[in-house]
């Protein structure tokens, strides 16, 4: 699959998952999930993600910087999630009500 070059070379940990939309550059992140355990998620914001080859490991830096986002979700602490309409619309932040127990 092409893509932007999100490679994990030594200094790069794949801690992160990022949808295959927009890995490739097909659709922009317009929603990032951070778990509780700090694991990132960035994904279109689709709901066609099927299967386990619709999301890829990618190094959470590169995502960020690759799709233009290290400023914007540079503060998105742990349980808590970022979405936007579109890459022309804000990001919106909140509590993710099932990484919070409730």
């Amino acid at each position: 699959m092409e893509g932007p070059d999100m490679s994990h070379g030594e200094d790069h940990k794949a801690d992160s998952l990022i949808c295959a939309h927009a890995f490739s550059g097909d659709r922009p992140v317009l929603y990032v999930y951070r778990e509780a355990d700090g694991f990132w998620n960035f994904t279109c914001g689709g709901t066609d993600h099927d299967n386990r080859e619709d999301v890829l490991p990618v190094c959470h830096g590169c995502a960020l910087e690759e799709n233009e986002l290290a400023e914007a979700l540079e503060g998105l602490q742990p349980g808590y999630e970022a979405s936007r309409d579109s890459v022309e619309h804000a990001w919106r932040f909140e509590r993710n009500d099932l990484e919070a127990g409730n």
